[in-house]
């Protein structure tokens, strides 16, 4: 039940972002985290406040700083200096919950990389199919076309 109440802490978290960095977000995981949200669970987080100081869950916390390195963050200087803190966090902070939650989103991350790669793949493969088909038209064009001024002056192969 706990896990749900994060997710509710984290769609709520969401849906306070400008448009354009909830979009940096896949559809997919904001889905998954509205579904799976506690609907009864409301945090009231407050914009005017640090989310340090409201008091939101350590799964929350690791979730929103997983979205923070895997979507949000463009520097990989800054990155490397993020994934450092975030392990050494995790050794001293092992929570089978904290890890539960971030793994869960991690997976579905995955999931959703691994969808775009196949989708990429299947592009360039029609790509090249349909390239090869224009070649092999644009040939048989050029022949019929060649054949027919040979005939036009009169003459053959």
């Amino acid at each position: 039940m706990y896990i749900k109440r994060a997710y509710a802490e984290v769609d709520e978290f969401l849906s306070l972002l400008d448009i354009d960095t909830q979009n940096e977000i896949p559809i997919e995981l904001r889905e998954f985290f509205l579904k799976n949200k506690d609907e009864s669970y409301k945090k009231g987080i407050d914009i005017n406040i640090p989310i340090k100081e409201q008091n939101l869950m350590k799964e929350t916390l690791a979730i929103i700083a997983f979205l923070n390195l895997k979507y949000w963050c463009k520097d990989p200087n800054e990155k490397m200096k993020l994934k450092k803190i975030y392990e050494q966090n995790e050794k001293k902070h092992t929570i089978n919950n904290e890890k539960s939650a971030t793994s869960e989103v991690e997976k579905i991350a995955e999931n959703i990389e691994k969808k775009e790669n196949i989708k990429n793949t299947c592009k360039k493969k029609t790509d090249k199919k349909q390239t090869k088909e224009l070649v092999k038209v644009e040939n048989s064009l050029i022949k019929r076309l060649l054949s027919m001024i040979r005939r036009m002056f009169g003459k053959k192969k």
